[in-house]
């Protein structure tokens, strides 16, 4: 077992790394709504899931996410994938997620898969400050968010033919793409609400120098030894 929080680290993400399929959308056809925190993510740790740099779409076809959404797929046929390998502020980190992760650094780079799990590890933190001060996202934003998502898959816009491929290897339908958006979608508002709600006492802080804070100051431990030699390189 190891505390992460003794280990002191400064992101300085050199490019954005995939955390979740939300950013997949916002990167492929720039539908993010008005008034997300898709700034305040752009300071700190986007995988997150959460947008990748200029170039980095050119060698992530359709073909390309065609397999990863296969790879990802096959993931849900093994044991033990909803084990938690991370604690953070007792919030897990699954190693389905790391292993996702994993799958993620095979098309963006070794370099991303430790970035991309400090991101998730970021995060988790938020969240739980999150959840601390009952900091709930606005419905309404969400509903409108998911809403503009479905309405640009049903009109096939430019870009979505490589969500579709995605949606295609990983065997699942729109509705419920949609549905795991929805997770993730209120993840990424309760973060911009949490920022709105503590940014006028954090003096000359920004998102993420606060979220820096947060991670010092919060109980991380690392419960498996493979994720642990990871976090280390």
């Amino acid at each position: 077992m190891c505390i992460y929080q003794k280990r002191p680290f400064k992101f300085m993400l050199k490019f954005f790394v995939f955390v979740n399929i939300i950013f997949i959308i916002m990167c492929f056809f720039g539908c993010a709504p008005k008034g997300t925190n898709a700034d305040i993510d752009d300071k700190i740790d986007v995988v997150s899931s959460d947008i990748p740099i200029q170039g980095q779409e050119e060698g992530m076809d359709s073909d390309t996410w065609l397999s990863l959404g296969a790879e990802i797929r096959e993931l849900n046929s093994i044991s033990g994938m909803d084990e938690p390998v991370i604690l953070v502020n007792g919030y897990p980190i699954t190693k389905k997620e790391i292993e996702t992760q994993k799958i993620y650094s095979k098309y963006l780079g070794k370099e991303a898969l430790k970035e991309s799990i400090d991101s998730l590890i970021r995060a988790r933190v938020a969240k739980t400050e999150a959840m601390r001060l009952d900091i709930q996202p606005s419905r309404e934003k969400i509903d409108a968010y998911l809403k503009q998502v479905d309405e640009t898959l049903k009109n096939k816009a430019v870009g979505t033919e490589t969500i579709f491929a995605y949606m295609e290897g990983a065997g699942i339908t729109q509705e419920a793409y949609l549905s795991m958006l929805e997770e993730t979608s209120y993840d990424m508002f309760q973060r911009k609400a949490l920022w709105e709600s503590v940014k006028a006492s954090q003096k000359d802080k920004d998102y993420e120098n606060y979220i820096d804070e947060l991670v010092r100051n919060a109980e991380i431990e690392i419960l498996a030894p493979e994720v642990e030699e990871l976090l280390a390189k």
